[in-house]
């Protein structure tokens, strides 16, 4: 064999062997592209973006699936879910899915968080249990996550014009709490760091 046809053998054996460990890699390949606004592995850092590591895999695959579709209201999520396929979008979820969910700690106001509590009992803790920390029914859980990111989607629970996966519940809980009731609930669960 000359030294051409060595090359050649190494560089197809290199690629052969690469591939797969380059394709196993895909997810978090492109799950740091979020990194900017979702922080590293998805535990963002900043109070209106959302904690996406460790949601549930169903979730965050239907729901960039649907701000692709144009079918689930947002601000740019609409325009950077389109340059992906599904494939690409089930690797992501994949992703942040099998990462640590990484709770934000908050400062409370325990007067405050005790009237969230007595709201949560009564109106949110049968879908959204263990104080906001259960992912039962594929939801995200509210438990330790931003409190700007928690007010921004209790809003949009009351626009009629923002087009979101909430259960049609949520839209009559949430157009009938006060702003301090709103305000309590966002406490509340931004204080359950578990």
């Amino acid at each position: 064999m000359n030294r051409s046809m060595w090359i050649g053998v190494l560089l197809a054996g290199g690629i052969a062997f690469s591939v797969p460990a380059h394709a196993g890699d895909q997810g978090a390949m492109l799950g740091n592209t979020c990194a900017g606004c979702h922080g590293l592995k998805g535990a963002s850092a900043g109070e209106t973006m959302p904690i996406i590591a460790g949601l549930p895999r169903d979730f965050i695959y239907t729901a960039m699936q649907e701000f692709r579709e144009g079918t689930r209201s947002s601000t740019i999520m609409g325009r950077i879910a389109k340059g992906y396929n599904d494939t690409q979008l089930a690797a992501m979820s994949d992703f942040f899915a099998s990462q640590k969910w990484v709770a934000a700690a908050q400062p409370a106001d325990q007067a405050v968080l005790k009237r969230g509590e007595k709201l949560h009992l009564k109106r949110c803790e049968a879908c959204h249990r263990d104080n906001g920390a259960s992912q039962a029914l594929d939801m995200q859980p509210l438990a330790g996550q931003w409190a700007g990111y928690l007010r921004i989607y209790m809003d949009t629970c009351r626009d009629t014009g923002w087009k979101n996966r909430h259960p049609n519940a949520m839209t009559v809980l949430c157009n009938d709490l006060g702003a301090e009731d709103v305000s309590a609930l966002v406490q509340f669960y931004a204080s359950q760091n578990k």
